[in-house]
């Protein structure tokens, strides 16, 4: 899929295989329904994504790229894929600027367990926290003790609050960082106006010497 700009397949629910599509621009799947494993990997071309009727993602389908956009009003749950490779394990997931979901998300616990907070924060920092969910919705049959996985996560032992305590300290640090770069903006701003009338009085005033 080299010379791949663009996907359109208006009636598939579910893709895959379409890794390191590196030309890949444009996405055309109104009724595509999930968001498979690595399904767009390392497609680096890919900066704006917009999937209506997802409603489940993979933590790791977009792996490896950096999204300007991702716009998904119906997602309902991310999830931890257990089925890796150890080089799957090692891509970065993918990061976000703005990442646009719906009332709430559900993600499984072992995303908080097993990607570090900074990745964690390059996708979710757009996301209020108090929208996300923490979940252990999904057994892993290779689990040699598996628990009860049928409701709100309750196994985390403080891993899950420190993980979201660790998100929020990033959270604020950005916006005290956006906040700082604006008034250093405004600074210069007012100082070149200031430089400009001081520029233009002086020049008024040699006029009348």
């Amino acid at each position: 899929c080299q010379s791949f700009t663009k996907l359109d397949a208006p009636s598939l629910v579910a893709v895959s295989g379409f890794v390191n599509c590196e030309k890949l621009k444009d996405l055309h799947l109104p009724n595509l329904n999930k968001l498979l494993f690595n399904v767009f990997g390392s497609c680096i071309s890919l900066k704006v994504v917009n999937l209506q009727k997802v409603t489940e993602m993979s933590v790791r389908c977009f792996s490896g790229c950096k999204l300007d956009s991702l716009i998904l009003p119906n997602l309902q749950l991310i999830k931890y894929d257990v089925l890796q490779t150890k080089e799957m394990k090692m891509t970065k997931i993918c990061k976000i600027e703005e990442f646009l979901i719906g009332k709430y998300i559900q993600i499984d616990c072992r995303v908080f367990n097993k990607i570090e907070p900074k990745q964690l924060f390059g996708m979710l920092k757009s996301v209020q926290l108090e929208k996300i969910q923490c979940i252990a919705d999904f057994a892993d049959p290779y689990d040699p003790n598996p628990f009860d996985y049928d409701h709100p996560c309750k196994f985390c032992d403080g891993v899950i609050e420190y993980r979201f305590d660790q998100l929020q300290q990033m959270q604020t640090f950005l916006q005290k960082v956006k906040t700082q770069q604006r008034q250093t903006k405004q600074l210069h701003e007012l100082r070149s106006v200031s430089l400009q009338s001081q520029h233009s009085i002086t020049k008024i005033q040699s006029q009348f010497k």
